[in-house]
């Protein structure tokens, strides 16, 4: 047996692996992906004409959670920063950048990975049916009916806004114009005051009498 070789727990013999990728291995997976690909390529085919596929997908329709699973890591990538993610050991792993392992890619920024898990192809791997849904016309009214009403809705705010605007403005009018009879009030109350001090006489009147001097120091 050469030095090159040797035996594993088994007693198989192992072959000294090289620092270089594993060209069959790449080749494998290219063809594994093209196959899918012209799979799903089919498949949009016949939903376009209108007929199911004759091949049933690998993969079962995944449920609610596991969307939801996928779609919050977008929440954790900022958790990603200044840390090492240790990924599958093929070449696609060595990468650097963000893994994807439903697609068996990497991203090189968190831009792209959002935009590769919104996109066709990620989710068509993720088992989601990607073809737009057909409305008939109960559902094209029911949409402008409820456009409808949520235009009408900032208009009844800004009325409802307006109208508590004014009222407030006719509560301070009401204020200040009860505030100007309470001054006024006042005022004729002093002056009715004065009046009896100087024995019940308006002034104007007691001059014109020339009892304006009575009382004074002069001669």
């Amino acid at each position: 047996m050469s030095s090159s070789q040797k035996k594993g727990a088994y007693g198989t013999v192992e072959k000294k692996k090289s620092g270089r990728w594993d060209e069959e291995e790449m080749e494998r997976r290219a063809k594994e992906r093209a196959k899918r690909e012209k799979e799903l390529q089919e498949e949009d085919e016949l939903r376009a004409l209108g007929k199911s596929s004759k091949k049933k997908s690998a993969k079962a329709a995944p449920t609610e959670e596991a969307i939801a699973a996928e779609k919050s890591e977008k929440l954790i990538l900022e958790s990603a920063i200044g840390k090492t993610q240790v990924v599958q050991g093929g070449p696609t792993g060595r990468a650097p950048g963000f893994y994807c392992k439903v697609c068996d890619c990497v991203l090189k920024d968190s831009k792209a990975y959002m935009d590769h898990k919104n996109g066709r192809k990620h989710l068509k791997n993720l088992g989601v049916d990607t073809k737009a849904v057909r409305e008939d016309v109960s559902d094209v009214l029911a949409k402008l009916e409820s456009m409808k009403r949520k235009a009408e809705e900032p208009k009844k705010d800004k009325y409802d806004l307006d109208a508590r605007l004014e009222e407030i403005k006719r509560q301070e009018d009401r204020e200040k114009a009860e505030k100007r009879e309470r001054k006024k009030q006042k005022k004729n109350e002093k002056k009715a005051d004065d009046s009896f001090d100087d024995g019940g006489m308006d002034p104007a009147m007691a001059a014109m009498m020339g009892f304006s001097g009575f009382g004074s120091s002069k001669s």
